[in-house]
């Protein structure tokens, strides 16, 4: 389709395709083995803050990419056992005084990232409903203190 105003032809087709294109979300590809092993010594060598440079090692993969896997899955400080019944408890009571902040609620957990906390919190979220479990109307007090008012 073509719009002529003032002696400017404007062709509109492309630009919804170029919208389009902005909408869509690409795919990325599974990391390989060799990729994380490069991604490993890169951040043994440089530390965790010098993103670029390791992403020029790892020579495959963006700063972005680079930091997210090493943060969220092959960090050695990452605890990949499963979560302990306390742990649940803790990413409960954090939802319930901090809402959807993840990060923050990782902080009182160590070894967990926010992530997967968050995922977490989903599974438990989709079993309770699941089992018409409900949860007590506890206060703030209760459950920094762990007991009643009086």
């Amino acid at each position: 389709m073509q719009t002529e105003s003032s002696s400017v032809i404007i062709e509109t087709s492309h630009i919804s395709d170029i919208e389009k294109g902005k909408r869509q979300r690409k795919t990325g590809f599974p990391w390989k083995e060799d990729e994380d092993l490069r991604l490993l010594s890169a951040v043994k060598s440089l530390g965790t803050k010098q993103w670029v440079e390791i992403a020029k090692l790892v020579g495959t993969r963006s700063r972005k990419q680079c930091r997210e896997r090493y943060v969220n899955h092959i960090s050695p400080s990452i605890d990949k056992r499963p979560f302990s019944r306390k742990e649940d408890d803790a990413i409960y009571n954090g939802f319930y005084l901090l809402g959807n902040k993840w990060s923050k609620i990782a902080k009182n957990l160590e070894g967990r990232t926010a992530r997967s906390i968050r995922n977490r919190y989903k599974v438990l979220a989709v079993n309770r409903k699941l089992s018409c479990f409900s949860v007590s109307k506890k206060s703030t007090y209760e459950i920094v203190t762990g007991g009643n008012v009086w």
